[in-house]
Order: C-alpha cells, then sequence, then structure tokens
C-alpha cells in the first residue's frame, strides 16, 4: 500500500540520511539523494547530490540562495513537501 503524507519536519529527512557523498552500506542512514533533472531543478541550478543547507532552505524559506521564491501571506498554509 502506497501511503502520501504532508511533510512536517524537513529536519527529519536530513537527520536520516548519510552525510558522505557515496552510500556505505555498513553505516546507519539513507544514502544521499540527488536532483532530479527536471525543467524546475535546472532552472534554479540544483543538480547532482543533494545539499542539505539546499534542501532546508527550499522546504523552510521558499528559497534558494538568495532567490526567494514565493511570499506567502501570513494566513496561508504552508506545505514544505510530500513524502
Amino acid at each position: 500500500m502506497l501511503a502520501i503524507a504532508r511533510v512536517k519536519s524537513p529536519r527529519y529527512y536530513i537527520g536520516t540520511a548519510q552525510k558522505q557523498d557515496e552510500f556505505d552500506p555498513t553505516t546507519k542512514g539513507e544514502p544521499p539523494g540527488r536532483w532530479l533533472e527536471t525543467a524546475g531543478a535546472v532552472f534554479l541550478g540544483l543538480a547532482g547530490r543533494v545539499k542539505r543547507s539546499d534542501f532546508l532552505s527550499l522546504t523552510q524559506d521558499f528559497s534558494i540562495g538568495e532567490k526567494t521564491l514565493i511570499h506567502p501571506a501570513k494566513e496561508i498554509r504552508r506545505v514544505p513537501g510530500w513524502d
């Protein structure tokens, strides 16, 4: 069965990933994430391994580098992602 849920804490995903670039099966944690080469990722300059700082910026601040992607109103419910 497939379950889809709203991401509540982006830091949870950071904490479950391994810190090294290459997956080590003897080390606890998930393999490093990689950006898919979609038009959106290319536009934002995201390629290769997912950097923790980029992931947190996108999911918490809705920004990448110096570029703010959206300016949501305070009353809008922000959903950082779906898992």
